[in-house]
């Protein structure tokens, strides 16, 4: 069973849709789909109250999106 390590990098929100919503690590703009981000989804979104968002997740699938 393959690792699900998770690793956090800090994002700004930039736009949503109804199926996904657009970050940006100040390099690489991205999508995350809703489902990912739902109560029990693997990618968890926190508010930094600064306008940035720590994103949590599994690093194979930051490394597929060249985020890490």
């Amino acid at each position: 069973m393959p690792s699900r390590k998770l690793f956090d990098i800090t994002v700004e929100f930039l736009h949503s849709t109804e199926k996904a919503v657009k970050y940006t690590d100040g390099t690489t703009e991205f999508w995350v789909p809703k489902s990912a981000l739902a109560g029990d989804g693997y990618i968890q979104v926190e508010d930094n109250e600064d306008g940035t968002f720590t994103l949590t997740a599994p690093t194979n699938w930051l490394r597929e999106k060249g985020l890490i």
